[in-house]
């Protein structure tokens, strides 16, 4: 094999992985990219973080929740009970109001939500995908 082929070869292979996405979550915890589709905004990519709660063991942390900035946590119940769903509350973070929900997909492989985010302003219904 020539030089030029094994160079080829080898970038080749580094493009197909550096594209794949991070499935190798075993739980909701840790850092998670977000892929959101606002109704009335911009879709955009970021990452949140999920921690769980020193006291109850059902109530979970998301920093950069709705890319507020990773100081602004949303408080989230997981039910694994009730088939991997995880539910918002109506809160106020920052200045916003939300709520919704989300289900575990394919054992950790990904998070599906729907949320409401709404203020003074703003009144949009958001898809998300956490993966």
């Amino acid at each position: 094999m020539n030089r030029i082929t094994l160079v080829g070869i080898v970038v080749l292979g580094l493009l197909g992985t550096a594209c794949q996405k991070n499935n190798e979550h075993t739980s909701v915890l840790g850092t998670w990219y977000c892929d959101e589709y606002p109704g009335q905004t911009i879709p955009r990519t970021y990452q949140v973080n999920i921690t769980r709660s020193p006291v109850y063991d059902t109530l979970f942390y998301i920093s950069n929740f709705y890319q507020m900035g990773f100081s602004e946590e949303a408080q989230v119940n997981f039910y694994q009970n009730r088939v991997g769903k995880l539910v918002i509350y109506n809160q106020i973070i920052g200045n916003k109001a939300i709520y919704g929900t989300g289900t575990v997909i394919d054992n950790y492989k990904s998070i599906e939500w729907v949320y409401y985010i709404s203020d003074d302003s703003l009144n949009e219904r958001v898809e998300a995908t956490y993966y």
